[in-house]
């Protein structure tokens, strides 16, 4: 069904797109954008508010293809491909944009002929992004077919590699509607559920290091980082400090909760085997507070000194500088923030 959409940009970048032909349709795309930080939730808000009274109409520009920065991609084919993996005709799609545009995808939720979401489907546009979504598709199957305690993952409906023709394209359960992102709080750090996606942990000198691609992409970045704390880390004893499976980008935005307390965590793109065991809690940590200017930064360098340094022994230090490490290969930015203070804590 061939269909046009209202695109939503914000100074110059598109934030999202949803089909014109009807109002719930646009509703229920709007629905989908996850309020994990105060902008986020008061744009969502806004742009509900529009949209219901029909008031958005002047905010948007009509389009054929909604995926405005890589005209070549055929939506109307890939939706047509997607109701033949779902058995669903007739589905309607919302399209959304991560805040870094350039990262190289989009973000595309799946609707049925009664608004209901239906699925969800990360759809790669770079070589980069083909490994990531590779990397998560192979954690989530992994995760169904060994079971999970204290945590749901979304179910893989299809992954589609990477191949000459084309990027890779991982189709997922949606989260559910009632689920909520996690209270900005250090006390909603969710321990159980760290301790099951760590599981077993083992020395990291067990590891042979030329296979740690995290760490040979940290290595490829040293000339970008704090000479001291690179020196720091560079004559330190790292066999015993321990390693496990982590999730990689552990934040608020990548964890939800539902009314009856069942938490879902998804993106799974920077999963690794053999990460620091104190990434995910380092990554948490961040996205909790968050600093925007400089005066935050101060505030939460102490507080993250408070937290992780305190009273801390050698080994504690170079775990968490390990964890920094692998961070800095994720979001170069976040850590940086902490890295480049390193010898002030």
């Amino acid at each position: 069904m061939y269909c046009e959409y209202d695109l939503y940009q914000m100074g110059g970048k598109p934030v999202f797109a949803v089909p014109s032909h009807s109002r719930s349709a646009r509703l229920a795309g709007i629905s989908r954008y996850q309020p994990v930080s105060p902008k986020r939730l008061v744009y969502r808000f806004i742009m509900h508010k529009l949209i219901f009274a029909g008031a958005d109409k002047a905010l948007s520009k009509r389009v054929n293809n909604p995926v405005v920065n890589h005209a070549d991609f055929d939506f109307q084919s890939f939706v047509e491909f997607i109701e033949c993996k779902l058995g669903i005709a007739n589905l309607s799609a919302s399209v959304f944009w991560p805040p870094q545009i350039e990262r190289g995808r989009v973000y595309v939720h799946l609707f049925d002929s009664k608004d209901q979401p239906v699925g969800f489907a990360k759809v790669s546009f770079g070589e980069k992004d083909d490994a990531a979504l590779s990397n998560e598709a192979s954690r989530l199957q992994a995760f169904a077919e060994s079971g999970l305690r204290t945590f749901r993952v979304p179910r893989v409906i299809d992954f589609q590699p990477a191949t000459n023709e084309h990027h890779a394209i991982l189709l997922l359960e949606p989260i559910p509607l009632d689920a909520k992102p996690l209270k900005a709080d250090p006390a909603s750090f969710p321990a159980r559920c760290v301790g099951e996606i760590h599981g077993t942990q083992r020395p990291l000198g067990s590891v042979v290091r030329d296979s740690l691609s995290w760490w040979n992409c940290f290595q490829k970045q040293h000339d970008t980082l704090n000479p001291e704390f690179i020196n720091e880390l560079t004559h330190a004893q790292v066999d015993q400090s321990p390693c496990c499976q982590i999730h990689g980008d552990f934040g608020i935005p990548n964890i939800v909760k539902r009314p009856n307390g069942e938490i879902w965590v998804f993106d799974w793109e920077e999963c690794c085997q053999t990460g620091p065991a104190l990434t995910d809690e380092v990554s948490f940590f961040w996205s909790v507070h968050r600093p925007k200017s400089n005066a935050e930064r101060k505030v939460f360098l102490s507080r993250f000194k408070e937290y992780f340094l305190s009273g801390a022994n050698p080994q504690r230090r170079l775990d968490v500088m390990l964890a920094l490490a692998f961070y800095s290969t994720v979001n170069a930015k976040r850590a940086n923030v902490i890295i480049s203070h390193w010898n002030q804590l």
